[in-house]
């Protein structure tokens, strides 16, 4: 089974999380090391819940994407409270298999 995950680059780590399923985050110092810490978040959550005897939550996200936009001329980016992603940076994070 796939599952859609977020990866943000913070000022001095990584977080993922996973909306499908609540609660489902982690954070690393690499982007390697998060998708590896994920993948077993995702495990560990789902485990849980069976043996909690309780339904997975719904599979609802099925695609995603990196979309890249236009930014109107004279745009200013607000300092973030939490730095989550350099919206200057050319890396995107892959979807973890």
């Amino acid at each position: 089974m796939k599952y859609v995950v977020v990866f943000e680059k913070a000022s001095n780590n990584w977080c993922a999380f996973v909306p499908d399923l609540p609660g489902c985050v982690t954070t690393g110092d690499t982007l390697e090391e998060t998708k590896e810490l994920i993948r077993e978040a995702i495990e560990f959550h789902m485990e849980g819940y069976v043996e909690d005897d309780e339904p997975l939550p719904a599979h609802s996200c099925v695609d995603a994407a990196v979309v890249e936009v236009n930014v109107p001329e004279g745009a200013r980016f607000a300092e973030p409270v939490y730095p989550l992603w350099d919206p200057e940076s050319s890396e995107a994070a892959e979807v973890a298999d």
